[in-house]
């Protein structure tokens, strides 16, 4: 790959690890202060962005590779951050912060840190990671449909006899007008024409396999509406599996969404140059203001409330709402580029947030609960304050604090842990020369 790729490619991450940024913010301030409008949205932009990301060329037939692959990034974490509220446990009990738990001895304490291997989350104070398993299960589930997709239409090439692409950089042939060269991709002369072709990959790198496509498509479906059931008939899972159900057709929206957009822009930039995007600020600014306003109607108006967690999700409506809250982040999230361009710490400290979502997540009510005892158990211990409250003591009233502290501790622990496992773990020992 080319310099002018990588930087390119660098370009998109960076916007994502912005849009993770803003949705981890906004799980926390729903921890912190009450507000029904963000669980419209919150969860289900993690697993769009899981799917934004995902390569179909890459991954698509090695579904098990891809699962090993997120194991890989979240797993280690887990047992940290689990085993460390194990050892705390009967420390919490001693300051008040558990309450009516039993104390752990030798060998419950040994249970808990076996639970750390195994993807347990019962310990409340890093309750939160209960996302964890469901967000693996749920890659695995949708790397499997993918998986199916390909297999199919190579059944269906087999038996039909036409010609198989690849799934790499089969799409469409572009033509750019006569004289103009086409800007980005890969332009490949084509004899007979007034101009260049060039060779657009297809959404989701499926190229020429549009069987395939509409394969994956539908076993995700069929996963989305078997986990919505479940959870309208209050059934639960192993390892929250009804959640891992639902969230499969978000990663196939951000799969396929973001596939075909990058389609739209290729051919813009074909026809039309570089240039500044077409998307201008006013337009995503008008546009992140009317959806949310529609959000905020959704819980005011209408009444609809969303909490995956507890099973609560309005039917079929619950895609519609979660997709307009993901449009309404991703503007957000252009805004903030855009601020980024003339204030780049903007654009950086979001992009800090995105790049350890999961510290925070799983580190934040860990560090409100720590918070509420130093400030009430220790600094203030006059005030009548239940030090036992979940997910903080004192509800909204100090709610500033608690969200400054809930992301940036959690970060910046998040860097310590990455450091110290980059020594441990992930260091390569220099290979001692061959004898002869």
């Amino acid at each position: 790959m080319d310099g002018e790729g990588r930087a390119g490619t660098k370009v998109r991450l960076a916007y994502w690890d912005v849009v993770k940024g803003i949705g981890i913010a906004a799980i926390v301030l729903g921890h912190c202060r009450p507000t029904a409008f963000v669980y419209l949205y919150h969860l289900p932009l993690f697993f769009f962005v899981s799917g934004a990301l995902y390569d179909a060329s890459r991954h698509g037939r090695d579904p098990f590779g891809y699962l090993a692959g997120r194991m890989r990034g979240i797993w280690p974490k887990f047992v940290v951050y689990y085993s460390l509220a194990a050892l705390c446990h009967n420390r919490l009990i001693a300051w008040g912060v558990y309450d009516g738990v039993e104390a752990y001895n030798r060998t419950r304490l040994l249970v808990g840190l076996c639970k750390a291997l195994l993807f347990g989350y019962d310990e409340p104070i890093v309750g939160a990671m209960w996302f964890a398993p469901v967000w693996v299960i749920s890659a695995g589930l949708y790397g499997g449909c993918v998986w199916l997709g390909l297999r199919l239409s190579d059944a269906w090439h087999a038996v039909t006899g036409a010609p198989k692409g690849n799934g790499d950089d089969a799409g469409t042939i572009c033509k750019s007008p006569e004289g103009k060269q086409p800007v980005g991709g890969r332009a490949m002369p084509k004899q007979g024409t007034g101009g260049t072709a060039m060779r657009i990959r297809a959404p989701g790198g499926y190229g020429r396999r549009g069987a395939g496509w509409v394969a994956a498509l539908g076993a995700a479906a069929a996963c989305g509406f078997a986990g919505v059931w479940l959870m309208l008939q209050g059934v639960g899972l192993p390892y929250m599996g009804q959640v891992s159900l639902v969230a499969v057709p978000l990663i196939g929206l951000g799969h396929g969404l973001v596939g075909l957009w990058r389609v739209i822009t290729e051919k813009r930039a074909l026809w039309c140059g570089a240039g500044k995007h077409w998307l201008q600020v006013p337009f995503v600014a008008a546009f992140a203001l009317a959806s949310g306003y529609l959000l905020h109607q959704v819980n005011v108006r209408w009444h609809i409330y969303v909490d995956v967690a507890t099973n609560q999700v309005p039917g079929g409506w619950f895609y519609p709402i979660a997709l307009l809250g993901i449009l309404h982040i991703l503007a957000v999230a252009r805004l903030v580029s855009a601020i980024g361009e003339r204030l780049p710490i903007v654009t950086a400290a979001a992009a800090f947030l995105g790049r350890h979502s999961f510290d925070i997540m799983a580190l934040h009510i860990f560090v409100f609960k720590l918070f509420d005892v130093v400030w009430f158990g220790l600094m203030h211990h006059d005030a009548k304050v239940n030090l036992a409250g979940f997910p903080t003591s004192v509800g909204a009233s100090m709610w500033g604090a608690y969200l400054v502290l809930g992301l940036v501790v959690p970060g910046m622990a998040g860097c310590g842990v990455e450091w110290a496992m980059g020594k441990l773990l992930y260091t390569r020992q220099p290979s001692k020369p061959r004898q002869m």
